[in-house]
């Protein structure tokens, strides 16, 4: 695959990122609220059946806005139309899903979980390698990615109607507080997309104002890059739901939690960045080989910024997991901050580094006042 077309999979994969905004936020509601009702006795079935009646028609609803805003999507990124087409189908998938990943999480059964994520990223490598190998090129990497969360899909029905047959009689029925939880899930929705818009928007961006090639090797550097991410992530999916058990327990637990959590991740960030300083053309030129050895010289500045999101994103599901909203305002200024310093400084990819960085620590600086403040005035 050239860097053209590289270029274009990985605003494919930016974007399904921003699309899956909803679906993850319904995972960290449920998430959230599965461990919260384990821990008070309340049946988690009700909470399922009420979210499942609406998620349906929401899907369908986001499905049907994504296909109206293909044509200009198109013309945007500079990627043709059917590659959209196709990529579409995953929307209401990601939707279904979301309460299958949540529940598993809420329930802390991160074997059912890991076994599922497993499964779909296999069947997406695989099938990316073999289309990609017969020409299909960006075409045949997005119908491996749609069709791996099909079959992820399919995997989670059956693991997940298992535990609920296994759960039977053993919870308490409650009301369901409707008013509580889609305040909860708006406050959600709006973090998770801040926090896709966080790690991706430069990329897209970049897709937008560079040339083929450059926006090729952007997206190179933002995918090496992104390992930082992806490589605490465990911690960060563990965090949510056992920060939300400890604070419906009040027993401070929560905190101590939070604690090891940035430890471990920050620790194992500044390896990470240590590494990519040190041995940027190896890395790259193992990875993507030869042809992107130009962005070298970025890999080590990129990874701080990296480094930056991954412990912020720890703070921010710890607040979510104690209902904490008012880091929103700082996330929120950070992403507008973010997008500002690369619409007036994208000349180079070194530039919009630069201010991915400046954005990223800005963030993290905000988060930790925040915590300080409010922990501060809880205690008051």
């Amino acid at each position: 695959m050239g860097v053209e077309a590289f270029g274009e999979v990985a605003t494919i994969l930016s974007l399904f990122l921003v699309v899956s905004v909803p679906s993850a936020a319904l995972a960290m509601l449920m998430t959230r609220e599965v461990a919260f009702y384990i821990e008070s006795g309340r049946s988690i079935k009700n909470l399922s059946l009420f979210l499942r009646r609406h998620v349906f028609t929401v899907a369908f609803v986001l499905w049907l806005i994504f296909v109206l805003l293909v044509p200009l999507m198109s013309v945007f990124f500079h990627i043709q139309y059917p590659i959209f087409i196709v990529f579409s189908v995953i929307i209401p998938l990601l939707a279904i899903g979301a309460l299958q990943t949540g529940t598993l999480q809420g329930l802390q059964n991160f074997f059912i979980l890991s076994k599922q994520s497993i499964l779909n990223t296999l069947i997406k490598l695989i099938l990316s390698v073999f289309f990609v190998w017969l020409g299909f090129s960006v075409l045949g990497v997005v119908f491996a990615l749609v069709f791996a969360q099909g079959v992820g899909l399919l995997y989670g029905y059956f693991a997940m109607r298992k535990i609920f047959n296994s759960r039977e009689g053993v919870d308490q029925v409650f009301d369901i507080d409707q008013r509580a939880i889609r305040s909860l899930f708006f406050t959600i929705l709006t973090t998770t997309f801040f926090l896709a818009a966080l790690s991706n928007i430069d990329v897209l961006l970049a897709k937008h104002y560079l040339s083929a090639t450059l926006a090729g090797q952007y997206s190179a550097l933002s995918t090496l890059g992104k390992i930082i991410i992806y490589g605490v992530g465990g911690f960060t999916t563990v965090l949510l739901p056992m920060a939300s058990a400890a604070h419906a327990r009040g027993n401070g637990e929560g905190e101590n939690i939070l604690a090891f959590s940035l430890i471990v991740i920050t620790i194992a960030s500044t390896v990470v960045v240590a590494l990519f300083f040190a041995f940027p053309s190896f890395f790259i030129g193992a990875l993507f080989g030869a042809r992107y050895l130009l962005i070298a010289k970025e890999l080590g500045v990129f990874s701080i910024a990296m480094g930056c999101i991954a412990i912020s994103t720890a703070l921010i599901n710890y607040f979510v997991a104690i209902e904490n909203t008012s880091f929103i305002y700082f996330l929120g200024l950070s992403i507008i901050f973010e997008v500002l310093l690369i619409v007036f400084n994208h000349s180079s990819l070194a530039s919009i580094v630069g201010m991915l960085v400046m954005s990223s620590f800005t963030l993290l600086g905000l988060l930790i006042v925040n915590y300080f403040m409010t922990n501060k005035l809880f205690k008051i």
